[in-house]
């Protein structure tokens, strides 16, 4: 998007003015009450192989090699055994692969291993160790390797007899000797097989390298020579490769899931000593059955600590539902939907409903609420205990949808739609000149220590799409939030409220679908409280803001993900969407974002709540950060006409591109202590741009370190 600068100078600020006024005016609200898609290939039926494909004078080819050593940490020493364990801060497993055969450069790696005698759930971390100087034999705490580069991650349920797949970033192999170092966190221990287990093979790493036409294949030793193999097999293509929870780009959208459609429908679970739950169901029958089912009312009020209740699709109304009762770690309540079975409704990465489709009683249970003169009223579902797990609900037309407010609370494929007052004569600006007048609608709300939500989506709710706030070590993956309407336009999609730390929200997704009245706020940190130790890792926002705030809101990083403003949306203001730094935030990273048609802010307003100071944002760091056809690529901002004189201070961006901007910095605000360090400033029009007629005049307080300047409409500033 290339403006002419003079035309921006004089163009018309009314869609502007009208559309930030809105956007600060929805802020002053208080913030509510504060592994991969091919086919699983058997390790018992994989043998080792060589693919090899002709590409000009350099072939590609795919071998697979199991490792030289494989045990696990537990207490200090090392244990070598016929399976590997893991388990959050007190098992750690170590896998060493040679891969010094290897004649060319990895482009593609492919860990599977197999689960055995203990099935777990949760997160694996995957990094390269920092040393090889370990055997199987004497791995103690002492020569451990530590954690060099992160490889990938999973988080899931792992079940016993099921091959894991987990692509690896190929980036961080090279061909030496490798060890993989394998951690566990926020789940159920579990164990695979080892290489030394007597029925099921142990693990294996599938290497795709480009090696000189001609060279020799790899022979790899183990017990028996491996058989080599250059007929074509059903590997693991590098373009049909999803890593789950990567770290790259192109995996943090949605459409890389495995099409609902394409997903198994047959899956069985184990209905031994469960309840069950039908829209005919009576509190009266025992619940064992689905000819005797249970009521939901009933289930929620009745069932207690290891219970599992599954819940039949079906249309159940306008029940509001509270689960009062706690489970425990070890023995959770869980509501599971199913559609004619229970088992055959299964979410990976990434919710089974789409944007798109329409809400399906025949699919999952459906709670529906009451919408007297389109005004939704009450809550779907309340959870006031810890140790539940609610999952496959379909919830909508109520105040607020799903509510948590107790520790461990595990959420999964949760559809949440039009939350809140859509009442036309309530809508702003149309109808009303108070904006709080419709200002409901909660879809999700989590808060307690180890809470998660994964493969969830919500759509339309008026105040906040999901909301974590007051919890440590909060879990979130695959989940997505959509905004599409002008009635009640969301204001907060994704956001993370006081006093949550230490949490990872992963492979996030947010979209205000077209131009509406309220720009809203994407993805944002805020509350009067701490916000620290959060990642951000891989998520999409169109049309609004990556948006970080407040004072205590520090220590995060943000990392691999995108910002998009889309063609004719909002053309008439250029803050429609971005990376947006404001109220005193601070001490923050980012890194690997790709912000199209948008920019850095730093800004500061009058936001009204507690905790809000007269501050911009300071102390960040910007890693490969890269910004292109947009406006400005950083702009001091002074969002409406206050605070202005509010100073962004010692931001460092290091080896980010800004390429085909109008302006390399907007500066309409103080700032001092800007670097830019390796950085390739390419086709910049100008320098810089003052867009607030009259007042005080702010210069670039920046310096330069082996930047590099093409095609820019200025004098070099280093």
């Amino acid at each position: 998007m290339k403006l002419i600068p003079q035309k921006v100078i004089n163009m018309t600020l009314s869609l502007f003015v009208l559309s930030i006024i809105f956007s600060c005016s929805k802020d002053t609200d208080l913030l509510l009450d504060s592994v991969l898609n091919e086919p699983e290939i058997s390790l018992e039926e994989k043998d080792p192989f060589v693919e090899e494909v002709e590409e000009d004078e350099l072939v590609v080819r795919t071998f697979t090699f199991s490792p030289t050593n494989d045990a696990y940490l537990q207490d200090k020493q090392g244990h070598d055994r016929s399976i590997i364990r893991l388990q959050e801060d007190y098992r750690t497993s170590y896998l060493m692969f040679d891969l010094s055969p290897v004649n060319g450069s990895i482009t593609n790696a492919v860990l599977q291993f197999s689960i055995d005698s203990d099935e777990g759930d949760g997160g694996i971390a995957i990094h390269k160790g920092l040393t090889t100087e370990w055997t199987e034999e004497n791995l103690t705490i002492d020569n451990a390797p530590g954690l060099d580069a992160h490889l990938a991650s999973l988080n899931k349920d792992y079940k016993v007899g099921a091959p894991e797949k987990v692509a690896l970033d190929p980036n961080s192999l090279t061909a030496e000797v490798t060890t993989l170092v394998m951690t566990h966190s926020t789940g159920n221990d579990l164990a695979f097989a080892s290489k030394e287990h007597p029925a099921n093979k142990g693990p294996k790493l599938i290497v795709t390298y480009m090696a000189p036409a001609g060279s020799p294949l790899i022979n790899q030793e183990e017990g028996d020579t491996q058989e080599e193999d250059t007929t074509q097999e059903d590997t693991t293509p590098e373009e049909d490769t999803t890593q789950e929870d990567t770290t790259q780009e192109e995996d943090t959208t949605e459409e890389d899931t495995t099409p609902e459609e394409d997903q198994p429908n047959n899956n069985t679970a184990s209905t031994d000593g469960a309840y069950f739950v039908t829209t005919s169901g009576s509190s009266s029958n025992n619940g064992q059955s689905e000819s005797s089912a249970w009521s939901i009312e009933h289930a929620f009020a009745t069932a207690v600590a290891g219970d599992v209740v599954y819940v039949k699709a079906g249309n159940y109304g306008n029940k509001q539902l509270i689960a009062d009762n706690s489970g425990s770690s070890s023995n959770p309540i869980k509501f599971i939907g199913y559609t004619n079975s229970p088992g055959d409704l299964s979410s990976n990465q990434g919710s089974t409903f789409k944007y798109g489709d329409a809400l399906d009683a025949n699919k999952m249970p459906l709670l529906s609420g009451s919408t007297p003169n389109g005004e939704g009223q009450g809550t779907a579902i309340k959870v006031l205990e810890p140790y539940v797990h609610i999952e496959n609900f379909q919830i909508t037309k109520y105040k607020d949808g799903l509510v948590s407010r107790s520790h461990h609370s595990y959420n999964k494929n949760i559809i949440v739609t039009k939350m809140g007052d859509f009442n036309p004569s309530h809508s702003y600006p149309t109808a009303t000149s108070n904006a709080f007048l419709n200002h409901t609608g909660n879809g999700i709300i989590l808060q307690g220590d180890g809470s998660e939500l994964h493969n969830s989506f919500v759509l339309n709710c008026g105040i906040q799409g999901i909301t974590f706030q007051s919890g440590n070590n909060i879990r979130a993956s695959h989940n997505s939030v959509y905004s599409n309407n002008n009635v009640n336009p969301t204001d907060y999609y994704f956001l993370i409220g006081a006093e949550t730390t230490n949490s990872t929200f992963t492979n996030t997704k947010i979209h205000r679908v077209g131009a509406l009245t309220h720009l809203g706020h994407g993805i944002a940190f805020k509350g009067n409280g701490t916000i620290s130790g959060n990642t951000v890792d891989g998520f999409e926002i169109i049309n609004t803001f990556l948006e970080v705030q407040f004072p205590k809101t520090t220590n995060n990083t943000f990392k691999n993900g995108t910002v998009l403003k889309e063609q004719n949306v909002n053309d008439g203001t250029k803050d429609a969407a971005g990376l947006r730094l404001a109220n005193g935030s601070k001490n923050n990273y980012y890194e690997n974002i790709v912000l199209t048609n948008c920019s850095i802010k730093f800004s500061d307003w009058n936001d009204g709540l507690p905790g809000d100071v007269n501050d911009s944002s300071d102390n960040n760091v910007f890693e490969n950060i890269h910004v292109k056809d947009a406006f400005s690529a950083i702009a001091f901002s002074h969002f409406l006409e206050t605070n202005h004189a509010s100073s962004a201070d010692n931001n460092t961006f290091r080896n980010c591109t800004f390429s085909n901007i109008n302006f390399l910095y907007e500066v309409d605000r103080a700032n001092t202590g800007t670097k830019l360090i390796n950085c390739a400033i390419d086709d910049v029009s100008s320098y810089k741009i003052e867009r607030k007629a009259g007042g005080a005049s702010y210069q670039v307080q920046a310096t330069y370190q082996s930047c590099t300047w093409n095609n820019v409409g200025f004098t070099p500033p280093n």
